[in-house]
């Protein structure tokens, strides 16, 4: 019984074998046929704005460096991301059974979530996100407290323990903060309780995001987008909706991306900015500085920013 039913996939014993079996999946050095350039024709229906295929790949009828490219990029922007969380955290540019199957419901018209859903499933993620991030980073703070005093001959074991327990959250603050990574110091404590605060004011921030695209603040006539258009823009002064999310937030973004935009713009309404960070100070306002934070406490296995820059070097530890 076929798998595939779309006009552009079905009845290709290969595609059918991918979409059935690992040992069909479709990867760079898989031998050419016209299985790969259905995949390649199917992919540029899909994702038309994507990353090019080269002509010569699809003459060639082979799975090259642009078709995995392409591969990626579709998987990425795929709502949700085509993940297997059985051994992967992220997308690969395999086409594999998820990737295929997806593709062929696509293409047979199943319907993609509107803009306002997809603003929704970010804000809702945004959220989890934060009570993720808050409740890692309370107990932490539970657990300083409760270190004993440090001319205490238990200290040194407690903060020991300490430091195993919470080594991934320590050095996310550390790292992020431009601390040195000992909680039981005065600066530590201090930038740990204003993390708390700011993420449990963005958490109670009522919703009041518009799914704008080119409209209002990310109109492009706008002299403020004489750059190009941002992910989102967010104006505490304005009336509700404050955050306007653009075009690239649409077209462009991948989940986590989207999600801690939507984290990120809520850091501006309480206060905080985008500014260079050179001290601990300039870190604990700057908007990016803590949304980052929050990823990277809640998303245990993440070391890099969800736009893919400012890898962890040494990695940071997991999970």
């Amino acid at each position: 019984m076929s798998v595939l039913h779309s006009d552009e996939l079905r009845d290709d014993p290969k595609l059918e074998a991918c979409a059935t079996s690992p040992s069909g999946h479709l990867r760079v050095g898989t031998p050419p046929g016209p299985h790969i350039l259905k995949i390649q024709l199917a992919i540029e229906r899909l994702r038309p704005t994507g990353p090019s295929i080269s002509a010569a790949e699809k003459s060639a009828m082979s799975y090259g460096p642009t078709t995995a490219r392409a591969v990626l990029n579709y998987k990425t922007t795929h709502l949700p991301p085509i993940i297997n969380f059985s051994y992967q955290r992220v997308p690969d540019d395999i086409v594999g059974q998820m990737t295929i199957v997806a593709m062929d419901a696509e293409l047979l018209g199943s319907p993609l979530p509107t803009r306002d859903a997809v603003a929704d499933r970010a804000h809702d993620a945004s959220r989890e996100a934060l009570r993720l991030a808050l409740s890692h980073l309370r107990l932490l703070r539970t657990d300083i407290d409760l270190l004993p005093a440090s001319t205490d001959p238990a200290f040194s074991g407690a903060l020991t323990a300490l430091l195993f327990k919470h080594k991934r959250n320590i050095a996310v603050l550390a790292k992020r903060l431009l601390l040195t990574a000992d909680p039981s110091s005065g600066p530590f404590r201090t930038s740990l309780d204003k993390v708390i605060l700011l993420c449990e004011r963005n958490l109670a921030q009522r919703k009041t995001i518009l799914a704008a695209g080119t409209t209002g603040l990310c109109d492009p006539a706008n002299p403020r987008n004489a750059r190009g258009l941002p992910h989102a823009w967010t104006a505490a002064s304005q009336p509700d909706p404050k955050t306007h999310l653009c075009e690239p937030f649409f077209t462009n973004d991948p989940l986590d991306l989207q999600r801690d935009v939507i984290t990120h713009e809520y850091f501006h309404l309480q206060g905080l900015d985008d500014i260079a960070v050179n001290n601990t100070a300039d870190a604990l306002r700057n908007a990016n500085t803590i949304a980052q934070v929050v990823a990277f406490v809640a998303d245990r296995f993440r070391q890099s920013n969800s736009d893919g820059n400012e890898r962890a070097v040494p990695p940071l530890p997991v999970p």
